[in-house]
């Protein structure tokens, strides 16, 4: 059953102002120009990427570029990255969950890992709140297997058959349902496979085709997306499949109908998109493809949402999109070049969703609060963490306990959901406050509200 999104979309503040209501291409200056491509992610929302496997970027934050492990996907509420990173106190990679303010921290190893050259686990995906996580853990013999972690609980592995891999590459922002690969026993061809967190074992939804994986699971786990062996194509195609409709076979572009196809991603909506693409050969295209219209190249459905962008420009691949299917993110080739650039497009208007007025208990609700600042005590940085019910003013200022203000840290509208703004310890002239104990005064139309913090030089 399709379902009306829970949060309204936040623009970014790459030169699209949140009360805009025309469609945008823009440019990710920030993520900078590759050879080999772009494979952003987003948040639930839209409202922030991951980028480059070591870039993110939120409102509060800004663009921020980290050294030392390897990001993989944006959770849903956009606060924490899934990923991998060394953990020098073993001497191997495992999956990791990685926070703007307080940097990464590691995943548990379920007993039945054994290392695969400089690995243990990586990290591909994550629920909502990030405190969930899926990908594939090594086990003996170099194969993979699919595990569930939950933050302050452990890692446990999904299930394989005997002497083959399996893997977790998405997860529902609900936390209930892993989608991947399982394969059959004695290796072979990778099939799609979903687990359901806290039941044993999996399901191949694509009982009848063998070489397939799914690579997007919607909020809810209803819907997936991914790639599938077309045996009248002679190729790999991209697929969606639901309880609802079955299985369908989304195919390829008119323009390239030899290259293949894969899903990437899937909204609450029924629209994924994708690329037109064999890696081995062929000029990658971006699609989506949405239940009411079909197979489009992404450029086409730009033109058809009057969504304006340089003439000639080429789009290389659409690599996530947001709950509602209202941001897209991906790569393009500008005209005459040959690097390719990472680009976000949020759409005009909302795509009407049937089945609007349900909404989804199992996913996070948000109030209208001050969450309070993380880390406290603090040096020399800390997030103010806030949410919202609905789209407002909001206005973030800092006290000491004179009274005196000492730094305004936002005074703008926000849309519904969870915002972190990011004080780095200064006044309003730019001086590095003292040690003590501020306070953070959140003024809403409704109420004031507050919240202490600790700042150690």
């Amino acid at each position: 059953m399709k379902r009306m999104v829970l949060f309204a979309m936040l623009a970014l503040v790459v030169g699209v102002s949140p009360a805009m209501a025309e469609g945008t291409y823009t440019i990710l200056e920030d993520v900078g120009q590759s050879f080999f491509g772009h494979y952003p992610t987003v948040s639930h929302d839209g409202s922030m990427i991951m980028a480059n496997s070591n870039m993110y970027y939120s409102e509060g934050t800004g663009w921020i570029t980290q050294d030392e492990g390897s990001f993989s996907h944006i959770a849903g509420g956009g606060l924490k990255v899934i990923g991998t990173k060394m953990d020098d106190a073993i001497g191997f990679n495992v999956g990791a969950i990685w926070d703007p303010v307080t940097g990464w921290s590691f995943m548990d190893v379920a007993p039945e890992g054994e290392s695969c050259d400089s690995g243990l686990m990586s990290g591909y995906a994550g629920n909502f709140d990030g405190n969930l996580a899926t990908g594939l853990q090594w086990v003996a013999n170099c194969k993979a297997e699919c595990f569930f972690y939950e933050e302050g609980v452990g890692t446990m592995v999904m299930g394989r058959e005997e002497n083959s891999s399996s893997r977790g590459t998405d997860m529902s922002d609900d936390g209930t349902t892993i989608g991947g690969f399982a394969q059959p026993e004695g290796g072979g061809a990778r099939r799609a496979a979903v687990w359901t967190v806290g039941e044993d074992g999996w399901e191949y939804i694509l009982p009848d085709i063998e070489v397939s994986e799914v690579m997007g699971v919607d909020s809810f786990g209803d819907q997936f997306t991914g790639q599938a062996y077309d045996p009248e194509a002679f190729t790999s195609t991209a697929f969606y499949y639901s309880e609802e409709s079955g299985y369908v076979n989304i195919g390829m572009l008119p323009s390239d109908p030899v290259n293949g196809s894969y899903g990437s991603a899937v909204a609450d909506n029924g629209s994924v998109v994708g690329t037109n693409s064999n890696p081995f050969w062929g000029y990658p295209t971006a699609f989506i493809w949405t239940p009411e219209d079909g197979l489009m190249d992404f450029g086409d459905f730009l033109d058809m949402n009057d969504v304006a962008y340089p003439e000639g420009t080429h789009f290389y691949g659409a690599t996530d999109i947001s709950a509602d299917g209202n941001t897209i993110v991906g790569a393009s080739v500008a005209p005459d070049a040959f690097f390719l650039d990472a680009f976000i497009v949020v759409l005009g208007d909302i795509v009407s969703i049937e089945g609007g007025d349900e909404i989804a208990a199992d996913l996070p609700t948000f109030e209208t609060r001050l969450a309070g600042a993380h880390p406290n005590p603090f040096n020399p940085m800390t997030t103010v963490y806030f949410s919202l019910a609905s789209e407002q003013q909001v206005k973030l200022s800092i006290f000491d306990l004179a009274g005196k203000r000492v730094a305004e840290l936002a005074n703008d509208v926000f849309a519904a959901g969870e915002h972190p703004v990011i004080w780095n310890g200064k006044d309003v002239s730019g001086r590095d406050v003292s040690s003590g104990t501020y306070v953070v005064y959140m003024e809403t139309v409704d109420a004031v509200r507050s919240s202490k913090m600790t700042l150690v030089r």
